[in-house]
């Protein structure tokens, strides 16, 4: 046997007692000197981070695909286009997955391999050391990356509370089962339930989303409404009623209008995506930015607007008088709108009560764009409790922004005292210029082509209505679904012109000829980025922020296919040729520094440096398929297999370099490989915090990533473990890991309560470690609601407080990493 160190393990090349592919050089490496061990294994760990950095880009890719594929669903009489991925699901499960897959991998290939299906060290403890430096680290950088002044707060506060929750709940369960229930054994039933909690988890973050938990964090600004292209007009409306409340008025502006209603509701980029582009940075890899200029503009508006909110209140009354709605929308054309008030009367009230209304200007002006409105409205006893009055819009040829009146609601007359106007005292009218920009829209939300042998023109007309003033643009493009660019119909994107006057504008895409195995595909044409005061039907596929059209292709149903014809017709033979062009791609962009010769033309010497020390994993990941091929799950399942090779490796590596330093397993885990393995979830977090307009994907996901490494790096491990051993029982080679493992006699109980054998787990200083884990991370999560309070958000603010805070929460990882280097009885002989 060749031993590596002195007072180590036996580690054999291939596996036996030792390591899975390490050592390499066999006994000749055993007898060098220990500070050239040591060198090399903290070189080979460092470079072996790099590598699982790299596939991790491409396995976050995959994942990023998988969950970005939209369908058609109907929505009352018509089909909308939907994303058919839940963005707090998604998180939780893909893409949690994504980034934790080294750490939960590595905790299953040590208990299927290296450890013969006895508890392992290494695996739990990276886990746990993981959790440890996202939730504290991670934190700490995103919290000082923005300029000073700005704020990030989390926008789905009920999704991070229920994470957080469970975030702490996992290891107060570790301790419960490892401690109270079955002390240093891990039963069938608890490691089944163990697991059981990552769906769990799931479906109480789903419910939350959803706005089922809305109730408990309303007290704390949370709000559910998202804007996505699929937001409908009563869900934008509902927006623009809270900004209203929140900051008392909206902007004249349309675009600013539209900025602010970004900025408050428009969902973050995917963590997947932020993953990706830190990990290439970090590699001299493509860059992918992200555009801010909608987000800097609506933070503008909302900045200069805060000054100005207004504030309300309402009291307890006998009846309340107050408007139906406090919000009204109108056209020129539509020439008047009618205004409701309502009553409510409490506790038997019947007294007739007299409310006088009155109009007041805002952008909109009286006699120039409506007729004044000055009047009263009473409510006798069992009269009906809604009444209504007419406001006169004036329709005048010039062409105006969107404007807005007021209409104000006044007791005036009450035989009882105690009636009041409720909290819509006043309603806001917004006129709509039947002479203005205009609204864009397609003709037809979906059209319907017949396959050809030959090239067909598919002609796609825009309308403009409700006002053609001014010249006015907007931006066009295909994306693909089922028919894919350059085999089915040829990419098109451009600028669409409105001249003055013009109600109308059309352009053309391409149709190819249809193979002879092809069947019914379709792809998409967006219209979006309007200018000139334009803007995008909110009743159409798409909604506000742009407007969708479908193009189906379809197959020609007349033609006679034999039955191996109709069973090619079922696979997607554009997806393979473009699958197999963007794989060749691949190898050359690994070759290239930043991807292409362009690119590494303008590269610095510090991007060629990384890239040759990644060079070679490049060249190996190249081999992995695009994720063109099957929705990204080819790609999916091969970068997960090649993240479980990187891991083993990762996991000899680990021990080695522990052997050599005399330093102990679970220490060498906590610290260094949880270290490794999390550092581009650090970059990732530290874009997402600069880039999104929210803290969602920066933190709010680092507690919901915690929990799922816990249920799923240790229940799955933990199950399959137990059950292992319930079927097997107490073997002679479950004795012999007791002598070797100093359980059996140090912990009699075990042997004595689970005589049939039992997959066994020594709680040994888990008490000590969970109660300070979780005392540094009631903290941390106190803080930021703290900064939530006094800052205005989780992350920014001033930058003497960001910078105390982030050195406060490396305080605390650091607090935490040393009480379990203590635990553990620091270096020493090494023992896996």
């Amino acid at each position: 046997m060749v031993i590596i160190c002195e007072g180590g393990v036996p580690l054999i090349l291939g596996g036996n007692d030792g390591g899975i592919f390490l050592p390499l050089c066999g006994d000749s490496e055993a007898n060098w000197p220990r500070w050239v061990k040591i060198i090399i294994y903290m070189i080979g760990l460092l470079w072996c981070f790099d590598g699982v950095g790299l596939i991790a880009d491409k396995f976050m890719g995959a994942i990023e695909k998988i969950t970005s594929q939209k369908r058609r669903v109907k929505r009352g009489d018509k089909e909308v286009t939907v994303k058919v991925w839940n963005a707090t699901v998604a998180n939780l499960t893909l893409m949690a997955l994504g980034s934790s897959a080294p750490e939960i991998l590595l905790s299953l290939i040590e208990l299927t391999i290296t450890e013969k299906w006895n508890s392992g060290q290494l695996g739990p403890s990276t886990i746990v050391g993981s959790a440890a430096f996202n939730l504290f680290v991670i934190t700490a950088v995103c919290v000082s990356a923005l300029p000073d002044g700005e704020v990030r707060k989390i926008k789905d506060l009920s999704v991070f509370m229920v994470t957080a929750f469970f975030s702490l709940f996992a290891y107060l369960w570790l301790l419960v089962i490892l401690v109270l229930i079955t002390p240093d054994v891990v039963t069938v039933a608890e490691g089944v339930i163990t697991f059981l909690f990552a769906p769990l988890l799931v479906i109480l973050a789903y419910l939350a989303d959803k706005g089922y938990f809305q109730r408990i964090c309303s007290k704390l600004g949370y709000s559910r409404l998202v804007l996505s292209e699929n937001t409908t007009p009563e869900e934008y409306t509902k927006m623009v009623g809270q900004l209203r409340a929140k900051y008392g008025r909206m902007p004249s502006d349309q675009h600013d209008r539209d900025a602010l209603v970004y900025y408050e509701f428009s969902p973050p980029i995917s963590r997947a995506a932020h993953r990706v582009q830190a990990t290439r940075a970090m590699s001299g890899g493509t860059q992918v930015m992200a555009s801010m200029e909608r987000f800097l503009r609506g933070k503008a508006v909302s900045a200069r607007m805060k000054s100005e909110a207004k504030t309300g209140a309402g009291s307890c009354a006998d009846a309340l008088v107050s408007f139906v709605s406090s919000h009204y929308a109108v056209t020129e054309e539509e020439k008047k709108v009618k205004v409701s008030v309502k009553i409510q009367r409490f506790g038997g009230h019947q007294e007739p009560v007299s409310v006088k209304y009155k109009s007041r200007d805002g952008t909109a002006n009286k006699n120039e764009d409506y007729e004044e409105v000055n009047g009263f409205l009473t409510f006798e006893p069992g009269q009906d409790d809604v009444q209504s009055f007419e406001v006169q819009i004036t329709q005048d040829s010039k062409a105006e922004p969107t404007e807005e009146f007021y209409v104000d609601l006044k007791i005036a007359q009450v035989s009882a005292e105690n009636a009041h106007i409720g909290a819509q005292k006043t309603a806001t009218i917004v006129v709509l210029d039947s002479d203005g920009a205009g609204e864009l829209k397609f003709e037809s939300e979906e059209v319907r082509i017949a396959e050809s042998e030959e090239k067909v023109l598919c002609p796609v007309v825009v309308k403009r209505g409700r006002g053609a003033t001014g010249k006015v643009t907007c931006k066009y493009r295909t994306e693909d679904g089922s028919a894919k660019a350059g085999k089915d119909y040829t990419e098109t994107s451009g600028t669409l012109e409105f001249a003055e006057g013009s109600q109308s504008a059309r352009f053309n895409v391409e149709i190819l000829p249809k193979g002879k195995y092809e069947s019914t595909e379709s792809f998409r044409i967006i219209l979006e980025e309007a200018t000139g005061g334009a803007f995008f039907a909110t009743d159409t596929d798409g909604g506000k922020e742009c407007n969708i059209m479908t193009v189906v292709i379809e197959a020609d149903n007349k033609r006679h296919h034999t039955h191996w014809e109709s069973f090619m017709m079922k696979f997607n033979f554009d997806e393979l040729e473009i699958g197999s062009a963007n794989w060749k791609d691949q190898f050359k962009e690994a070759i290239y520094v930043a991807g292409s010769r362009e690119e590494q033309a303008a590269s610095s010497w510090t991007d060629m440096v990384l890239h040759v020390i990644s060079l070679p994993w490049k060249l190996i990941f190249a081999c992995v398929p695009p994720t063109d091929y099957v929705g990204g799950w080819f790609c999916f399942i091969v970068s997960l297999v090649m993240i479980g090779l990187l891991t083993a490796v990762i996991g000899d590596m680990a021990n080695l370099l522990g052997c050599a330093m005399d330093m102990k397993a679970p220490i060498c885990a906590v610290t260094i490989v949880a270290l490794g393995t999390s550092l581009p979830d650090t970059f990732a977090s530290q874009t997402a915090a600069q880039q999104d307009t929210t803290a969602d994907n920066s933190i709010g996901n680092v507690t919901g990533s915690n929990s799922v490494n816990v249920f799923l790096g240790l229940g799955l491990p933990w199950m399959m473990g137990a059950i292992y051993w319930q079927i097997n029982g107490a073997t002679p080679e479950w004795y012999e890991r007791g002598r070797e493992m100093h359980w059996l006699m140090d912990l009699p109980h075990i042997v004595r309560d689970h005589p049939n054998g039992a997959f066994v787990v020594p709680g040994g200083n888990l008490g000590t470690s969970v109660g300070i884990f979780c005392g540094c991370a009631v903290t941390c999560i106190a803080l930021l609601m703290f900064r939530r309070g006094y800052c205005g958000g989780e992350l920014g603010g001033s930058r003497w407080l960001c910078r105390a805070t982030s050195v406060f929460l490396v305080v605390l990882w650091i607090i935490y990493i040393a009480t379990s280097v203590v635990a553990e009885g620091g270096y020493g002989p090494y023992e896996r």
